[in-house]
């Protein structure tokens, strides 16, 4: 594939399912207004939960990474983001690299930690 039609290939797909896509958009809109309901006076008064599942997340016997125990979670979304911020972190590719052994570290911390206030609670 020469490297014009490979730019256009990139550019074809970031119209069609970038963040401003016409086909699928992300959740930019919906993370940005879920938080609106925290103005009002009613939340205040009680405490919010926003784990979604991430008592549930852990490795499975069987297959690999860390999966949530419900269909529908946020498992994913950390994953992505705790790359995220291993990338803005690391000073180089080799930095990358020397996490790959310890990845779930973070999401497993997060799950126990998470099981130790559920437990508190």
């Amino acid at each position: 594939m020469s490297p014009e039609l490979k730019a256009e290939v990139v550019k074809q797909a970031i119209h069609s399912f970038g963040t401003a896509g016409t086909l699928e958009s992300d959740d930019g809109e919906n993370m940005e207004t879920c938080t609106w309901s925290n103005r009002g006076p009613q939340t205040r008064k009680g405490v919010m939960n926003s784990q979604m599942g991430q008592i549930n997340d852990g490795e499975h016997p069987e297959l690999p990474g860390i999966i949530g125990k419900n269909f529908i979670g946020e498992t994913s979304y950390r994953g992505f983001y705790r790359f995220w911020a291993e990338m803005m972190q690391a000073e180089n590719w080799d930095a990358v690299r020397a996490n790959d052994a310890t990845w779930k570290d973070v999401l497993l911390k997060g799950a126990a930690q998470a099981n130790g206030k559920e437990r508190a609670a």
